[in-house]
């Protein structure tokens, strides 16, 4: 090694004095001088990845983790570059990886088991989805002020990349959620009744096209403020009328080549409590017309159709800002307006009309 730093310091000591008889190039040029500490990493010292900085004459050089030998050779050779004032090394906390590494790293996030995130993008105006929201709404149908509140998730569980040719995807997932609904013009906020989800999704995505087939679990319960509030349930004994129980299995097919969204599908309930006809259908659209950055304007309409009242239509209407955080846009924040016509989203009013106005925040985490 002293050999090479005796050779690398007289290479070094001639050009400096070429450069200097000639005047062509200053040595004290930051420019210059980053360039040939540059090369030397490159050509002498066999070390192309390390980063150079350099400000009036001062090099900073960042790369990977080396021995206290290498350390001292790189100071040693860089510092005998003409115009170097002071040399530091700062070793990178990871040391940069061969590009399919990189993508394996990548992959990593994407396929494989605890995928990111959903090749399925959840139904912007479906008021079942397992998100996370609080909303306040004024029903039209009784004159009351109601809250509700989702805590809900859909967590990856494995990917499976070009699984049926290259860009086709599938991949399972767990997802579960709770729902409450207050009174709020009781005096101490009353709980109305809590239902309950959870589900095993399976979602497959090819370009534009993504479909979800899930089985799924529903259950609800009056709140204890609620009973109070109607003893006569108890007193008649018909709270088995309002414990919903439901087992389902649902499919919806989706098209979102742009800024629009078409979908729609069907459900098929069994083992249910208490029993009704099985067979139900939705479908919609959503818009999404410009994008600044990571904010833009949402449009969603959802329609749900079932068996058990001749197919009249529930209908839900949102509309408002949707916020990315950009630029990883995992996550998302919207603030939404809504409107509602059809039977009663809480499950067990599930056969009781209702038409709501409502503001609120969503999240998809």
């Amino acid at each position: 090694m002293r050999e090479r730093i005796v050779l690398t310091g007289l290479i070094v000591g001639l050009a400096a004095c070429g450069w200097a008889a000639a005047g062509e190039i200053p040595p004290e040029d930051d420019r210059f001088l980053r360039g040939y500490v540059t090369a030397l990493l490159d050509h002498v010292l066999k070390m192309p990845d390390v980063q150079v900085e350099v400000e009036e004459g001062m090099v900073t050089l960042r790369g990977g983790a080396v021995s206290e030998e290498k350390q001292r050779e790189i100071l040693d050779i860089v510092s005998q570059a003409p115009g170097v004032s002071r040399v530091e090394y700062f070793p990178l906390k990871k040391e940069a990886m061969p590009a399919e590494e990189e993508e394996e790293e990548f992959n990593r996030a994407f396929h494989g088991f605890f995928p990111k995130d959903d090749l399925f993008t959840p139904l912007l105006a479906d008021p079942w989805e397992s998100r996370f929201f609080m909303s306040f709404r004024h029903s039209e149908a009784s004159g009351d002020n109601f809250g509700a509140v989702g805590l809900g998730e859909v967590f990856g569980l494995y990917r499976w990349k070009d699984v049926f040719g290259p860009g086709h995807q599938l991949q399972l997932n767990i997802e579960g959620a709770v729902f409450s609904y207050f009174d709020l013009d009781q005096p101490k906020t009353d709980l109305q009744n809590i239902d309950f989800q959870l589900g095993m999704p399976v979602v497959y995505r090819y370009e534009d096209f993504s479909t979800r087939f899930r089985l799924l679990h529903r259950s609800s319960h009056l709140g204890d403020e609620y009973l109070a509030q109607h003893p006569g349930i108890i007193q008649d004994d018909r709270l088995s009328e309002y414990q919903v129980d439901n087992n389902l299995i649902d499919l919806v097919l989706s098209f979102k080549p742009e800024w629009w969204r078409i979908y729609g599908g069907f459900a098929y309930l069994f083992d249910v409590t208490p029993e009704r006809n099985p067979w139900e259908m939705v479908y919609g659209l959503e818009l999404t017309p410009w994008n600044l950055y990571a904010i833009h304007p949402v449009l969603g309409i959802h329609f749900h159709l079932q068996e058990e009242f001749e197919w009249d239509v529930n209908q839900r209407y949102v509309f408002g800002v949707e916020i990315h955080d950009w630029p990883f846009r995992n996550r998302v924040t919207r603030l939404l307006g809504e409107y509602y016509n059809g039977k009663r989203v809480e499950w067990p009013f599930y056969k009781e009309d209702d038409e709501y106005l409502g503001v609120g925040l969503s999240f998809d985490m």
